[in-house]
């Protein structure tokens, strides 16, 4: 039996049987001047464009304790996951974090789940 998820039942997986709710809390970044200054330190503005340009948006996730800057890149680097230290991460340490267990989920899938594009007036 082949069962297919799509993003409704993602979404009801991890907010009902998991009580991971990340409604308002992953912002998509599609412009250099959405990235928080705090990220400056270790992302310089022209890296940023490059990276968005090649590999598309950035997304911005808020965790209780830190926020975290989450790309995917592909086969080369295959992401950028970082903290706004510049404290680099694995994708199944934010899994963890997060109360996920390992169900075959990809964080990119949560993302892409819960993620509102921000509109800075720009």
């Amino acid at each position: 039996m082949k069962i297919i998820i799509n993003e409704s039942n993602v979404r009801n997986l991890l907010v009902n049987r998991l009580g991971v709710d990340l409604t308002g809390k992953i912002d998509m970044l599609t412009s250099v001047y959405h990235v928080p200054t705090v990220f400056d330190f270790f992302m310089n503005s022209h890296m940023t464009r490059v990276w968005m340009n090649n590999y598309g948006p950035m997304y911005l996730i808020k965790l209780p304790d830190e926020t975290l800057i989450y790309q995917k890149q592909g086969k080369i680097r295959d992401e950028i996951l970082v903290n706004s230290d510049g404290q680099s991460y694995q994708e199944q340490e934010i899994l963890d974090k997060l109360g996920i267990p390992p169900i075959g989920l990809t964080l990119t899938d949560i993302v892409e789940t819960f993620a509102e594009e921000i509109d800075m007036g720009l």
